[in-house]
């Protein structure tokens, strides 16, 4: 009887508990939900050997967890990387396309900050911190919602002399190692938050509530500042060095990588020099992971150690020397897209390996779900809860039964609208025949009979549905104002219609006035037709037909709308005109504005009058879209600084369309130097916008891109790992149209759709 009772309260108990999906092996109360230490590198690779000579890191947590060997971004540049890691979106969800754009904008803080999961656990009762870089834009006037502790940075990653906010309150840092290091600084400072959570000096909340703790590295982020202790080693690392290093041009690439040059000597020196010093920079982080596991393991109680996940990850992976690239990131490739991701806590293997596709939209809904907390809003990434607990160890033969995506989105950078309309019109057609190009265009695809004197015309075609075809006309059409034909009208074709046909005109006239007689005459400037609207064509059945074929305008062109598409025509013609005017007095209000700056520019420079010899270019000698406002309110003194300063740097580092750095003697400021010549080096570009569908499979590995330029590449990874050979011309036409259909589902998803279009 005993022996029941209990069985029936252990269910009674068991019964009472909701358990997130994926935490069920976890074995935890109610009171005792994990704790959370996310630790963040910036620019750490996960292919060029920077986890090879980090040893703590493998002992205390590669050893003693799940090694995630195949874990991507879906944006390998830092500011859109960070908001999907914080939002669980794809880029084209929270918008933040750039390091500039959008990096805690307005936007962003009003829409995305509130629904991060450290605002979404800190609502759940957890205590939180975050301690180091934050995003790129950050400008330190506020702390993010949701953490109880915060230690920002102020904007991008600095070891030395750089300014962070620390609880709201903004403090300098000079270039003293031992008070100002900033990877010390989060090492020290995180530490410092969990002994006071964990020893009872917390006075903010409950003791007893878990916590979450983000401690956000600069290393090996530039400008790679090492410790004084570190800065002697890897003299001779040549691990950078893969099969892709040096391999240039690439004429079978994008339009990028055909144009990058071998790297000269200097060059390879140069990428020599930075491998060394990122390396150095990563032994202080690697020290912090030693720090933290003796904390966890030896100076907090057991019950706390072994109810805490640790995650080690990066914002995205780093290129030197690849493709003839210097170095950088932003790129669709492997050494770009891949980052380390390696997970240590309760219920997880020690020395596991997974193989599945992780991304880093997939960090908020797994902490989510290990928290038993629901999504406040929807998220495009998934938890990987139930990989993590069922991932065998490095002995198992089968990482996990659980069901997972085979296939998720890289993007960077967003269409235009001009793009867009153009790749519209190429999407359909790319690499087909001149019948296919030609009908794909709207204006030649509206003709699908030859009354309009056309030599060929259009016809649905029998091979591909929904394509068009062109089929040579019998013979060319008369193209006169009568009954069977139809062409289009214009306001010159009106007024010789009317010459030609006095009873036209005023038969229109007529019937017109009955059917809106509140206009006396019918102004054809008001009415906007257009070549591929088909309803405006007209049959031309209310045209005499019995005037003289002889005259002197048999050849004119002319058609007749209906009565009702000209009505129609009309209306859309004042709405359009409206919308004008809104235009029109929103560039007055801009104007206005440029005046008052320009009033402003004339009181700082001492009332002195802004004639066009203070500028260099006045605004029509502008080519169109380079009117800058900026440029043209400048003063000649700036203008002198900024020359100087180029000239201190070598003269001019740019091309045109290209993002191109210089780097001199003086960039590092700290051992071991760079004592060679200087280097300007362009290694990206305005046209480098993409949109990439991995595919991750036991049958299938490849990578199928397309870029904003309408280049297409695929890479069978299988048998290419390093993406050498661009294989789109031979992919058969079928396959193609398959991966581009399930790229443009995930170009657009959201939220659940996400999961399924990746499936």
């Amino acid at each position: 009887m005993n022996d029941r009772l209990i069985l029936l309260f252990a269910v009674l108990i068991a019964g009472s508990l909701v358990w997130p999906r994926g935490t069920a092996q976890l074995h935890l109360t109610p009171t005792q939900r994990p704790n959370f230490i996310i630790i963040l590198t910036d620019d750490q690779d996960s292919l060029l050997g920077s986890l090879e000579v980090m040893p703590h890191l493998k002992r205390h947590l590669t050893d003693r967890g799940v090694n995630m060997q195949r874990a991507f971004v879906t944006t390998p540049v830092c500011c859109p990387s960070r908001s999907s890691m914080l939002t669980g979106q794809y880029v084209h969800n929270h918008r933040v396309f750039t390091n500039n754009e959008n990096c805690t904008s307005a936007t962003w803080r009003r829409r995305h900050e509130p629904a991060t999961f450290g605002k979404q656990l800190n609502d759940a009762g957890y205590r939180t911190a975050y301690i180091g870089k934050y995003l790129n834009k950050y400008d330190g006037t506020y702390v993010p919602p949701g953490w109880d502790r915060w230690l920002g940075q102020v904007k991008n990653t600095k070891f030395y002399n750089y300014s962070v906010n620390e609880d709201g309150q903004l403090s300098w840092h000079g270039a003293n190692y031992s008070r100002d290091y900033f990877t010390d600084i989060v090492t020290n400072r995180s530490l410092d938050i969990l002994r006071e959570w964990t020893s009872g000096g917390d006075e903010t909340g409950d003791q007893q509530a878990p916590f979450l703790l983000v401690m956000s590295y600069p290393a090996p982020h530039g400008p790679e500042d090492a410790a004084p202790q570190h800065q002697s080693l890897f003299a001779n690392d040549h691990r950078h060095k893969t099969a892709s290093y040096n391999r240039a041009p690439s004429p079978d690439k994008e339009w990028l990588l055909r144009r990058a040059q071998p790297l000269t000597p200097l060059h390879q020196r140069f990428t020599d020099t930075l491998q060394r010093k990122r390396l150095q920079t990563l032994q202080s982080v690697d020290e912090g992971l030693r720090r933290l596991s003796d904390w966890l393991d030896s100076e907090i109680p057991s019950e706390i150690s072994n109810n805490t996940f640790v995650f080690y990850t990066s914002d995205h992976g780093y290129h030197l020397g690849q493709f003839g690239l210097l170095k950088g990131k932003s790129t669709p490739y492997e050494f770009d897209i891949r980052v380390p991701l390696i997970v240590r806590g309760p219920g997880v293997p020690a020395g596991a390996v997974l193989r599945q596709p992780v991304l880093n939209i997939d960090l908020a809904p797994t902490l989510l779900d290990l928290a038993g907390v629901a999504p406040a809003r929807p998220m495009d990434g998934a938890s990987y809860a139930a990989l993590l607990l069922q991932s065998k160890n490095s002995s198992g033969s089968s990482n996990s039964s659980t069901p997972w995506r085979r296939s998720f989105l890289v993007e960077r950078g967003r269409m235009t609208f001009r793009k867009l309309n153009l790749r519209r019109e190429l999407e359909a057609v790319r690499n087909f025949g001149k019948d296919e190009r030609l009908c794909s265009q709207r204006h030649i695809r509206a003709a699908l009979s030859c009354s309009r004197g056309d030599k060929f015309h259009c016809v649905p075609s029998n091979r591909l549905a929904g394509r068009y075809e062109r089929v040579k006309c019998p013979g060319k059409a008369a193209c006169r104002c009568r009954r069977s034909v139809v062409l289009p009208i214009s306001q010159y074709v009106w007024k010789h219609c009317w010459r030609l046909q006095g009873r036209t005109r005023r038969r229109f006239r007529s019937t017109r006035s009955i059917v809106d007689p509140e206009e006396d005459e019918y102004d054809a400037e008001d009415v906007a037709f257009t070549r591929d609207d088909d309803s405006s064509y007209y049959n031309g059945n209310d045209i005499d037909s019995d005037y003289d074929e002889g005259n002197d305008y048999d050849d004119i062109e002319c058609e007749y709308s209906s009565l009702s598409d000209l009505l129609r025509d009309r209306r859309m013609m004042r709405l359009t005109q409206r919308r004008l005017d809104a235009v029109q007095a929103r560039l007055n209000q801009i104007r206005k504005a440029m005046r008052r700056n320009k009033d402003t520019l004339m009181r700082l420079l001492g009332g002195r009058a802004c004639s066009r010899d203070r500028f260099s270019v006045r605004v029509d000698e502008l080519p169109p879209g380079r009117q800058r406002l900026s440029d043209l309110l400048l003063s000649t003194s700036l203008r002198k600084r900024r020359l100087r300063r180029r000239k201190r740097k070598g003269g001019e580092c740019n091309l045109r369309f290209m993002s191109c750095f210089f780097h001199d003697k003086s960039h590092w400021k700290t051992p071991p130097y760079w004592n060679d010549s200087s280097i300007c080096f362009c290694g990206n570009a305005n046209n480098f916008t993409y949109w990439c569908l991995r595919t991750v499979d036991s049958t299938e590995e490849s990578l199928y891109c397309e870029f904003i330029t309408g280049f297409i590449s695929y890479y069978n990874m299988t048998a290419d790992p390093h993406q050498l050979v661009n294989l789109a011309a031979e992919l058969p036409f079928q396959r193609r149209v398959e991966l581009q259909a399930k790229l443009n589902r995930l170009k657009s998803c959201s939220g659940a759709t996400c999961s399924a279009a990746g499936a």
